[in-house]
């Protein structure tokens, strides 16, 4: 269940972000970074400290609450995370970038409502949240740096074990 909902987030992000965001770009008529690493189980505070290269997103969940299962099956709702990071020597190009890549987010969990192993994801009204930070690193080149982290319930039924 936990696994599974990880992975499923991760396939489609991974696979439908740059398009999205490359399309976002265009049609606002901007120019940023629309490539991006994804990375399961980590979030930005550690896959930056790991050097993983940036822009990012991580792909996590924080929680999950289920049921007793029955004999067939158990629904499941989990906290799942896309915790995007990118750094710019440029903070209004990289505000743009970040804002566009929040957009970007959204469009995959829309894609993630009734796939094969998740029937629905963030689809009751302001079960979404986007929360945008920044910040200045005087002594680390680019310096600035800008965080997105789209929240979002994920909803399956786990037939396995």
């Amino acid at each position: 269940m936990i696994y599974d909902q990880i992975e499923q987030a991760y396939s489609i992000a991974s696979q439908s972000f740059p398009g999205d965001l490359a399309a976002l770009a265009t049609a606002k008529n901007v120019s940023i970074t629309t490539s991006c690493t994804f990375v399961k189980r980590q979030h930005a505070d550690l896959f930056v400290q790991l050097g993983i290269v940036t822009p990012a997103c991580g792909v996590y969940l924080t929680r999950v609450v289920t049921a007793v299962k029955s004999q067939t099956h158990r629904d499941v709702t989990g906290a799942a995370v896309f915790d995007y990071y990118a750094t710019d020597p440029d903070p209004v190009k990289l505000a743009k970038q970040v804002e566009l890549a929040a957009e970007a987010l959204l469009k995959s969990v829309d894609r993630l409502c009734g796939g094969d192993i998740i029937y629905g994801a963030g689809v009751l009204d302001d079960s979404i949240t986007v929360e945008l930070s920044d910040g200045y690193e005087q002594t680390v080149a680019p310096n600035y740096w800008r965080r997105a982290l789209v929240r979002f319930p994920l909803y399956d039924r786990d037939t396995g074990l």
